[in-house]
This record gives C-alpha cells, sequence and structure tokens, in this order.
C-alpha cells in the first residue's frame, strides 16, 4: 500500500516536463509556418514587381530604360506590398534588365537570362529580388533572437506571340503616328509615343481612305501636290539575335519568311545594302530592291514576278479577288532616321493590306486609288489593319519572333 502511494503524482509530474518541450516545438513549428507565410508575401511582391518592371520596360521611350525600370518597380514595391506586416523596399541593386533567351526542348537548353544586354540586342526582361529578414515569435523563448534571412526573386518576359510570316518591310512610325493622332508631336526623345488601344480602336473606325497610306521607296522623290506617309525600308529579320544585312537573306524572307526566328530579337533589325539590284540587271538603277521585293512577294495565288506588275495598273495584286482586293501581309511599323539608315527599330508588326506596288512602267497608276497619278518606283500603297491581339492557344509559339502580340510572362 505504500508503495502505490509513492507512484502517485509521478504522470504529473511527466507531463509537466513534456509540456515544456511540446511548447518548445509548438513553438518552433508556429514560427517555421510564420516564416514560410513571409515567403509567400517575398514572392508575391516579387512577381508583382517584375510584371510591373516589365510592363514599363514595354511601354517606355525613356533613353535610359534601367534607371526608368529601378524607379518603376521600387515604387511599386514600396507602395503595394508588405511582408512579415511592415513595407517592403529594394534597391536599385534588386532590380535587374536584361534579356531573356526562351527555353529550347529540341535542343534540350534551358531558359536564360543575360544581365546587361548583350550587345545589338534590346532587351525585354526584368529581374527582381525582394528580401526580409524576419525574427521568430516563440523561438525567442528557447533563446534564439536570430533573424532568419529569406529572399524571393522572379523575372518577367515580354514575350510575342509568334503570328503569321512577317515580310520584312518597314514603313515610318513617326507619321503613321500623326496619322492615328493628328496634331501629335514626338517627345523629347524625338520619338512618339507608344500607341493607346484607346486612339488605334478610334482610328479603325474611320474611313478607308484615311486608312490609305502611300509609302514611297527609298531615294524616291514623290510627285507635286500629292500627300505621301514618307519612304519604307527593307530590313532582315535577325537570325538569333544577330542580322546578317544581305540582298540574299532579304530575298529568303520575303518570299518564303524561311528567315522567320523563333528565338533571337526582334526590336532591331539591319536593313538591306544598297547594292541590291543595281545598272544592268532587269529592274535598271531606277530603285535598286524595288524589282527584288516585286519578285518575292507571295500572295495568296502563288508566287508573282516583276512582269505582272509592268501593265498599266500597278495594283497586280487587286486582280485577285474583285470582292476583296489586295493581298494582307505582316508589315512594322518602324523608328528609322535618315535615307540610308543602318538599323530599323521595330515599334509594332501589324498585318497590312497591299494594294499596290510601283514597278518602272512609265505612267503606271494604281487602280485602287481611282486617280492618274504616277508614283516612282518602290511605292506602296496599302491600307493599315489592326494591331490584333488574341488569346493564347496549345499551338501558339511564343518567343522573342517580331509579332504584333505581346504577353508578359513570368518565367522563372
Amino acid at each position: 500500500m505504500l508503495e502505490k502511494k509513492t507512484r502517485r503524482g509521478s504522470t504529473l509530474v511527466f507531463v509537466a516536463l513534456m509540456l515544456v518541450a511540446i511548447a518548445g516545438v509548438g513553438a518552433i513549428a508556429a514560427d517555421i509556418g510564420r516564416f514560410y507565410v513571409v515567403t509567400g508575401e517575398l514572392q508575391t511582391a516579387a512577381d508583382a514587381a517584375a510584371l510591373a518592371g516589365a510592363k514599363t520596360l514595354q511601354n517606355s521611350s525613356a533613353a535610359n530604360l534601367e534607371a526608368a525600370v529601378d524607379a518603376a518597380t521600387a515604387a511599386f514595391v514600396a507602395s503595394t506590398n508588405r511582408s512579415d506586416g511592415s513595407n517592403l523596399t529594394i534597391t536599385s541593386d534588386s532590380s535587374k534588365t536584361g534579356f531573356w533567351t526562351p527555353p529550347d526542348p529540341s535542343k534540350n537548353k534551358p531558359g536564360r537570362f543575360d544581365s546587361p544586354t548583350p550587345a545589338g540586342l534590346t532587351p525585354n526582361a526584368v529581374y527582381v529580388a525582394v528580401s526580409n529578414a524576419p525574427r521568430g515569435v516563440f523561438s525567442q523563448i528557447i533563446g534564439r533572437r536570430a533573424t532568419l534571412p529569406l529572399t524571393r526573386r522572379a523575372i518577367a518576359w515580354i514575350g510575342n506571340i509568334s503570328l503569321n510570316c512577317v515580310r520584312p518591310l518597314a514603313l515610318p512610325y513617326g507619321p503613321f503616328y500623326q496619322r492615328v493622332v493628328p496634331g501629335a508631336t514626338p517627345g523629347p526623345s524625338g520619338n512618339y509615343d507608344d500607341l493607346t488601344d484607346s486612339a488605334y480602336s478610334a482610328f479603325q473606325n474611320t474611313s478607308l481612305a484615311n486608312r490609305t497610306v502611300i509609302v514611297l521607296g527609298q531615294e524616291e522623290v514623290a510627285p507635286p501636290n500629292t500627300t505621301t506617309l514618307g519612304y519604307w525600308m527593307p530590313y532582315n529579320l535577325p537570325n538569333n539575335g544577330k542580322a546578317t544585312a544581305s540582298q540574299n537573306q532579304f530575298d529568303k524572307e520575303m518570299s518564303s519568311c524561311a528567315g522567320s526566328p523563333q528565338s533571337g530579337d526582334a526590336s532591331l533589325g539591319k536593313t538591306v545594302p544598297a547594292k541590291g539590284y543595281g545598272a544592268g540587271n532587269k529592274c535598271g538603277a531606277l530603285y535598286k530592291v524595288t524589282c527584288g521585293m516585286i519578285d518575292d512577294m507571295q500572295p495568296p495565288t502563288g508566287k508573282q514576278n516583276c512582269a505582272a506588275f509592268r501593265g498599266k495598273l500597278a495594283d497586280c495584286y487587286a486582280s485577285n479577288s474583285a470582292t476583296s482586293p489586295g493581298v494582307t501581309i505582316q508589315i512594322a511599323w518602324a523608328d528609322f532616321s535618315g535615307k540610308n539608315a543602318t538599323s530599323v527599330s521595330l515599334r509594332y508588326v501589324a498585318e497590312f493590306q497591299l494594294m499596290c506596288v510601283f514597278g518602272d512602267v512609265p505612267k503606271q497608276t494604281c487602280g485602287y486609288l481611282g486617280d492618274n497619278i504616277t508614283y516612282p518606283p518602290g511605292t506602296i500603297v496599302g491600307v493599315a489593319l489592326g494591331l490584333r491581339s488574341r488569346f493564347l492557344s496549345p499551338t501558339d509559339i511564343v518567343s522573342n519572333a517580331p509579332t504584333n502580340v505581346q504577353r508578359l510572362f513570368l518565367v522563372k
């Protein structure tokens, strides 16, 4: 009997001792759970900041894109995100502008982010790192007062959704912007702003005549008392970020779009050298790439040749259909300076309804325009169509290739 009395209360003592250990483990578990919450808050902040930076990069025409993106990401994080109950801040070192090359599964190559952006390419991605160092609340009971440094990172990419084959024709963006936004003037950098959805939608609802543009070939002069948009320039689609400015490459891209890249930069394209088709060739010296461009065009009915444009009318394509004249191609609205510019900066790639291409036939006219005006060789007449967006589908290719549809993607 005495032996039993001596055991009474031993379980209580054991539980009391275990409660200390259980409380400690529970405290640590609670703090670990809290650290996971803070980690999630940091990842959300990094994702959102990278997307905000990419949006700024996509729409900015600032001379110093890096500074503009850094300012945008820092302001976004400071004003919209909190972690562990406090405001977040990032430094310029935590935000980087660079170039994202998407993965290539066929070659077993992962995606790659390069910062600074390699020479000859235009930045298309933003990297952001967001950090915090929370201190455990319950773990301090057991003497752990050190903070736990946590960092989460994100990369946002301006991906292009590939549409049809892009013909390497660059039409002047500045004068076109003035057509869409009458009375507009260029900004401090000398370039015009990006087109807004509302402005372009309103432009698309204007008359067919207002959306019809006449663009001269290089080194040509408009006839007296006529209104043209300026002059177009040929360019080579870059291949894996490198452009090879040659007449042969231009012909290849015009005829089959074989040079359309699925990777590589699309914002900077080299123009075709001015050697082209000179004196002694079938186009003569009137316009050095006009005949080649006409030869290489491929309308729905098959490949045309220069002879098809050597009749009285310059609107060979219009004869394909009486109810739906012209042929729709992809062209670029681009910034370039001088008639002998060495590069073009693509602002948009858009659909363009090509109506007439003037060859070297004397007194040739464009039936679509309904006048008797003869424009110089190389003059293009067409209708500016929409910058149409699309939903992503499983068959869409998302890359750095030129396109008029862009989306922001979190890639890492």
